[in-house]
């Protein structure tokens, strides 16, 4: 980099969410419906996440940001090879494209993508970004919370840092920490260095709410430690439990600002880490049994709030299809019960039914199990539209 330039970084996301135990497989078209945006195109849709607070930070300290490519496809079942060929080719491509014009590389991903062949395509195009760029040039990355952050990823960073809230409301604050850091590397004001420690532990996702309980307690460690001298960042990653992927777990993340404190890092690291697997039982999840849940729901009294059934083997926030007739089925198998119920479903064909027959049509329908009808099965149902 010349002085009399600014500095350019170079953005490029793919965020995507897997879950390994639904049926069949997503391609790139599920990214067109959601997000997908290449080159000027990208700040379009950059709004309220991770690249709009990269974007802040980079205007206040006068660095040039170079959109490559951004994608999000939320949650769902393996994707095809070809989707995440997509995104590393025109990475790669734009990376080659200007040798000795790009300082420092920023990856908004999400961290727990997978194809049919490839089960850490983030590692994979993190490993080829560092074959092309070489060591010197930044590699900063963020990543959700859910993610399954692996050694290969590990190996490739100089510095990566997730949300810290569960739900997820730091997309923006998570962005702008990332940029921070390039920023001050840039400016030679920093050398981050990466520790990661993983640990042999999963969690169900209704223990990581971090207003309350254990994960509460770990988020404070987290921001105590990035006040210190040295930390540039601290991440704990506690991926969602529907990956059947190698290297699943917890992981530690602390960046440390240069090799002097790499040590300081390291031994932080492992304390943060036995802080998670101490409290490893205050995350196990007892769920009510769903005959249970519905006598309290019986037994909550008139003008009482409603009660909310969740049904946690079908989560579509998680990649699951939403076409479990489980409830539904419980339900009408029960003697009557006050109402009124809402009940939402996924069933294309149902609702083509529907829709064909019109508004005040009453008509006898099968709904559930329209993704997985091996897993799930259809109830029929008298509806009126």
């Amino acid at each position: 980099m010349t002085a009399d330039r600014r500095p350019r970084v170079l953005v490029a996301g793919m965020q995507y969410e897997l879950n390994s135990f639904v049926a069949g497989t997503a391609g790139l078209e599920r990214f067109r419906r959601f997000r997908l945006a290449e080159g000027d195109d990208v700040w379009a849709i950059a709004e309220g996440d991770e690249v709009a607070g990269a974007r802040e930070v980079a205007a206040a300290h006068g660095i040039e940001l170079v959109p490559a490519i951004l994608g999000f496809g939320g949650a769902g079942p393996v994707l095809e090879d070809e989707a995440y060929v997509y995104f590393r080719d025109r990475i790669l491509a734009r990376l080659r494209a200007g040798p000795g014009r790009i300082d420092a590389i920023y990856l908004p991903l999400h961290g727990a993508m997978a194809t049919r062949s490839l089960p850490d395509t983030e590692g994979d195009l993190i490993g080829r970004i560092r074959e092309i760029a070489g060591p010197a040039l930044p590699v900063v990355a963020s990543f959700d919370m859910h993610a399954n952050f692996t050694a290969a990823m590990a190996d490739g960073l100089d510095a990566a840092i997730g949300f810290k809230t569960c739900p997820h409301v730091d997309y923006v604050e998570t962005g702008r920490h990332a940029m921070e850091i390039l920023a001050a590397t840039l400016a030679g004001r920093a050398r981050p260095r990466l520790v990661h420690r993983k640990i042999r532990m999963m969690t169900a996702p209704e223990g990581h709410d971090t207003t309350t309980g254990p994960m509460r307690e770990v988020v404070a460690q987290l921001r105590a430690l990035e006040a210190r001298d040295g930390i540039l960042a601290a991440t704990v990653i506690a991926p969602q439990a529907w990956m059947d992927v190698p290297e699943t777990g917890w992981s530690v993340l602390v960046v440390a600002d240069g090799e002097a404190a790499v040590a300081q890092a390291t031994v932080e690291a492992d304390r943060i880490a036995r802080f998670c697997w101490d409290r490893r039982a205050r995350y196990l999840v007892h769920r009510t049994p769903l005959a249970a849940a519905l006598a309290i729901a019986a037994a909550n009294p008139p003008g009482a709030a409603p009660v909310v059934l969740t049904d946690a083997a079908d989560a579509p926030s998680a990649g699951s299809y939403g076409d479990s007739a489980v409830v539904l089925a419980a339900l009408l198998a029960r003697p009557p019960m006050r109402g009124p119920f809402l009940m939402t479903m996924t069933d294309p064909d149902a609702a083509r039914a529907c829709a064909a027959a019109g508004a005040g049509a009453r008509l006898r329908i099968r709904v559930g199990g329209a993704f997985q009808p091996g897993f799930f099965a259809p109830v029929e149902v008298e509806a009126c539209v």
